[in-house]
């Protein structure tokens, strides 16, 4: 399948100066995932839309790759909300895929979204 080339990103607030978002692309063939993570004080403030709306173009930009793609945990609104702001279409649900320990040590359903161009 090839490499996969990872791209981390941070987005920094200058009048507090500490990160605020942080972004990271995995290329991989013809195709993106993106992560995120917020910091909680940040929240509803728009950085995290116009975060992933700056890497998704940039991504889609590239001739290669054909396809961005997310996962947001099903009862995580905010981030539901964000991916189809930049545009991407909720494909489906991923049941029993992911554990985030900050969250629940229980197994996880998501959302996957995705971009074509």
């Amino acid at each position: 399948m090839g490499r996969k080339i990872r791209i981390s990103m941070g987005i920094i607030r200058r009048d507090v100066n500490y990160v605020v978002k942080m972004v990271e692309i995995r290329i991989q063939g013809h195709k993106a995932d993106l992560g995120t993570v917020i910091a909680r004080p940040d929240w509803s403030k728009g950085y995290a839309a116009e975060a992933v709306q700056s890497v998704v173009n940039w991504a889609l930009e590239k001739p290669r790759i054909m396809r961005v793609w997310a996962l947001c945990e099903i009862e995580n609104d905010a981030s539901a909300w964000v991916l189809e702001t930049v545009r991407m279409r909720r494909e489906g649900v991923r049941r029993w895929f992911t554990v985030h320990p900050t969250v629940s040590k229980e197994t996880r359903d998501v959302f996957c979204f995705a971009l074509i161009k």
